[in-house]
């Protein structure tokens, strides 16, 4: 339903279709990018230092799957920006438009509904819109950037 990739790692959110096929899957992928690795380098061994790490979202947890979507398609992305975290929070709207250039986002094809890799209803499990994610995505990094600002030593 969403995805990013990060240098070191990425965050995908899934939905299962069958009983384990996410463990399945997640084993075939990170095997084959491990064997991919193996043969380009020269190398051997497993390309990942831990094993896979995934959590259960309820789709029925409205605010819980919202925030889930904000932190893998625009909080990680922010991370990377290139002038820093704290600048794409207080340039949001730039820096949103900036995440959705990004080819290791998948913040457009979850906004423009595209079907590449995503399902096409991915954005209306819990948003009327691309506006209404825009929005809810902003207020939950502003918030993030009141947090860091009031930080004290």
């Amino acid at each position: 339903m969403a995805w990013t990739l990060l240098p070191n790692h990425f965050h995908m959110i899934i939905r299962e279709s069958s009983e384990g096929g996410i463990s399945k899957f997640m084993q075939k992928l990170c095997g084959s990018m491990s064997t991919y690795s193996n043969l380009k380098h020269g190398e051997k061994g497993s390309l990942f230092q831990g094993g896979y790490r995934g959590r259960t979202a309820d789709l029925r947890d409205d605010v819980y799957l919202k925030n889930l979507f904000v932190y893998v398609l625009v909080k990680n992305v922010f991370e990377c920006h290139p002038k820093g975290f704290v600048y794409a929070l207080n340039n949001f709207d730039n820096a949103f438009m900036w995440d959705l250039e990004q080819s290791y986002s998948g913040l457009a094809e979850f906004i423009h509904a595209t079907d590449i890799i995503c399902i096409k209803n991915a954005l209306f499990l819990c948003f009327e819109s691309s506006k209404e994610f825009k929005s809810y995505a902003k207020e939950i990094m502003l918030h993030r950037l009141e947090k860091l600002n009031s930080f004290e030593y």
